[in-house]
């Protein structure tokens, strides 16, 4: 009778269903439904109930649209309103049921197969090979944090997947995922490991970024008005309300406790890891209510991957650098000035993380969290010198801190003050109902934090870090002469309530988290957006700009499954450029000597990424040399010029387009420019035939 029952709603029968199927329903009774086909006694009836099971699979593999359940196009799965990697039991039985089905008529088809391998590969992604997710991604389960998808699910994927594809060996995308997490297994008929790949990978779906290295990773998570950051049910994270308040956290090869130093009976929920929350008492941070989906005012938190490797899986997500950020401003039922803005880059082995505008009106300590680990393994070494216990150093000059997983955090000189502790931890276990249990019944731990402390009711107080994991005082010895000296491999231009803005000089790599629409900037090939989004981009020292850029707001509207709404945002370059290629959603709206105008249209937090070419790549040979080059820049009075041939005059304008020179070209080999302030400005040069070469300058003297 219940099979029946499911079996006549919409999502199997009706030829025009769009929405989506609950995960609980695929997990608990996908593959019973499909063997209820043989309850019916002809076979034209079997063959009827097969044909509408395997549609309602097809279904289940399909991207689904605001906060229905379901697969989304980032690959995130999603239940309770919420990318949620923690309850994607579901995969485990639609991955057999595929494996049921190869071979047949009834088989997946390969589109829907793809979807849904994205979301499985997903999985692996924000996991380490022992299946450790990070705290954030847990909600109502902090004790369980574990990818719900295994090796057996995952061989037998692997190979219903090469059947579909039509291929002899099992999908080798899958299948070397398995050779590498679990071990080669012959009846793949492919033995290559492939690794997740290193780099970052945006989820916005699930307001995060996930960034992998080496043998480490870490997962950033933010949460808006419309998808909470953490669930709350009677029995369960009753303390979970800081889950994703920026949480920042590194997950090394290995368990929770052993390879990670977690131990939820206690952990100390006000202290995780990259989030800024309160150090309040236990009976505050306890869960007002039975049943809490801790959301907050605003809707700006994701992230950005940028110079994507275009990948077969998660095309869009993955690239080689990234970026995260947030704009918080906490539920009102709380705390109704407790705001912060806070962002991540992803550079290499260095991970830039910067806050700003951080207020609040408690009478408790506001903090940002370095680390918390277990006392299991190793010991805190802080500016070089090992620190048994408690300690509290100055924000007035630079700290740094390698925590007992080996950890390094580089503190550059704030308002914030760095505190490490070490002690035995008493906290309330995630389930107990009774907050003024301070949990000295409880089993307690020896732990090791790290924080920084903004001080009681801050007001538009900052922070600035550098995060290195697996580090060692050597390695955070020399980036801190590095810091210290003439050559730091960042500079932040900006951070504030408009935008945090960094430079990564080596790869001539900015980095832009708008938070609200910004004009007039002088720091680097953008002058201006018209609204908040996060920005990328790459100058490779000649003609091309690459550029990658995104809005993390979804649209979504609370509790609707109403899709993604479409955004259109415009950036303004300095100087001219055209599109390197056609690109959807992309157009160039205007362009002169001094700006250039790209529109962009966004959508579902993909990303947009495109390359700009310099106008100069269209001059003429006999103009323009392939080394042509101005020096030094910035300047102070002498401007150089190479390979520049038969230039009869030049023009200098300022950023805003004015022009305030026009000259003849009387010495093609230099320019006094002593009369003019410092600042960006544009030199073009001209030729007879009205060609012309424009560079930027900035004049510093």
């Amino acid at each position: 009778y219940m099979f029946d029952k499911e079996t006549q709603n919409d999502y199997f029968w009706s030829p025009t269903y769009v929405g989506g199927i609950n995960t609980d329903f695929i997990y608990n009774y996908a593959d019973a439904q499909m063997a209820y086909a043989k309850w019916f006694n002809t076979p034209e009836e079997r063959h009827r109930q097969m044909l509408g099971f395997k549609r309602y699979m097809e279904r289940f593999f399909s991207y689904t649209d605001g906060e229905y359940n379901g697969i989304k196009l980032d690959g995130s799965g999603v239940h309770h309103s919420n990318a949620y990697n923690n309850y994607m039991y579901a995969y485990k039985t639609a991955a057999n049921v595929v494996h049921y089905l190869k071979d047949t008529k009834f088989k997946v088809n390969v589109d829907n197969y793809k979807i849904f391998r994205d979301a499985v590969y997903m999985q692996y992604v924000q996991s380490n090979d022992d299946g450790v997710q990070a705290l954030s991604t847990s909600g109502r389960n902090p004790h369980i944090r574990t990818r719900q998808f295994g090796s057996s699910e995952l061989k037998r994927l692997a190979i219903a997947g090469g059947e579909i594809l039509g291929l002899a060996t099992a999908d080798p995308i899958l299948a070397g995922l398995h050779n590498s997490v679990y071990g080669a297994d012959t009846v793949f008929n492919y033995t290559t490991e492939t690794p997740v790949g290193e780099g970052f990978y945006q989820v916005n779906h699930a307001h995060a970024g996930t960034y992998r290295k080496d043998n480490w990773l870490t997962f950033n998570r933010g949460f808006t008005y419309y998808s909470w950051g953490a669930e709350i049910y009677v029995g369960r994270n009753r303390y979970g309300r800081y889950q994703s308040y920026g949480a920042l956290e590194v997950i090394y090869p290995g368990s929770k406790y052993s390879g990670n130093g977690f131990d939820v009976g206690s952990w100390d929920w006000r202290f995780n890891p990259g989030a800024t929350t309160l150090n309040i008492p236990w009976t505050e941070l306890y869960a007002p209510y039975t049943r809490v989906d801790e959301r907050q005012q605003k809707n700006f938190a994701g992230s950005l991957s940028f110079a994507k490797k275009g990948s077969e899986v998660l095309t869009n997500n993955y690239g080689s650098y990234g970026m995260f950020a947030m704009d918080f401003h906490e539920d009102a039922s709380y705390n109704n000035n407790f705001r912060f803005k806070k962002s991540t880059f992803y550079l290499d082995d260095m991970i830039v993380c910067l806050g700003s505008n951080i207020s609040n009106s408690n009478p408790k300590e506001t903090i940002t969290t370095l680390y918390q680990r277990a006392a299991n393994k190793g010991s805190v070494t802080v500016n070089g010198e090992p620190q048994p216990g408690d300690e509290t150093y100055s924000g007035a000059s630079n700290n740094w801190v390698i925590s007992n997983y080996k950890t390094g955090f580089y503190v550059v000189s704030s308002d914030a003050t760095l505190k490490v502790k070490k002690e035995i931890q008493k906290t309330p276990n995630h389930d107990q109902t009774d907050p003024s249990n301070d949990g000295s019944s409880n089993n307690p731990v020896s732990h090791y934090t790290g924080y920084l402390d903004h001080g009681i009711s801050p007001s538009n107080k900052e922070y600035e870090y550098i995060m290195k994991p697996a580090t060692n005082t050597s390695e955070m010895g020399d980036l801190h002469s590095t810091m210290t000296g003439e050559s730091r491999p960042y500079e932040v231009h900006q951070k504030d309530q408009n935008a945090h803005i960094l430079e990564y000089k080596s790869q001539n790599i900015w980095g832009y988290a708008f938070f609200s629409a910004v004009s007039n900037l002088n720091y680097s090939d953008v002058k201006s957006v018209d609204a908040q989004c996060l920005l990328m981009t790459k100058y490779d020292g000649s003609n091309t700009v690459l550029v990658s850029i995104v809005d993390p707001d979804l649209g979504f509207k609370k509790n609707s499954t109403s899709p993604s709404t479409q955004k259109v945002k415009q950036v303004t370059f300095n100087g001219e450029w055209n599109l390197k290629d056609s690109y959807p959603g992309v157009q160039k709206i205007s362009s002169s000597a001094t700006e250039t105008i790209i529109q962009f249209t966004l959508k579902d937090g993909l990303s947009k990424e495109i390359e700009l070419v310099n106008t100069n790549t269209l001059v003429s040979k006999d103009f323009v040399k392939d080394n042509f080059s101005i020096y030094p820049n910035p300047m102070k009075n002498i401007l150089n010029i190479r390979n520049l041939l038969k230039a009869k005059t030049y023009a200098i304008f300022d950023a805003l387009g004015k022009n305030i020179r026009k000259r003849q070209l009387i010495n093609g080999t230099s320019i006094n420019l002593s009369d003019i302030n410092n600042g960006m400005y544009f030199i073009t040069f001209y030729n007879k035939n009205d060609e012309k070469i424009t560079k930027k300058i900035i004049i510093s003297k």
